[in-house]
């Protein structure tokens, strides 16, 4: 878990229309997880819209 309370730069993030959520993991959640990504039942890739390696994102 993170800490309770974290700043994050809303203006920036609103002005490049990025999503951010998170998720609270649950007791044995991981072994079904990971059998449905095995056997291909959820794509994984199809969750991702697009990346940027942190060092070329632009904070200003």
């Amino acid at each position: 878990m993170s800490k309770d309370t974290v700043e994050l730069p809303v203006s920036w993030i609103q002005n490049r229309e990025i999503s951010h959520s998170g998720v609270l993991r649950y007791a044995n959640t991981w072994p079904l997880g990971i059998q449905l990504v095995e056997s291909g039942a959820v794509d994984l890739d199809a969750l991702v819209t697009g990346t940027e390696p942190p060092h070329r994102v632009d904070r200003h």
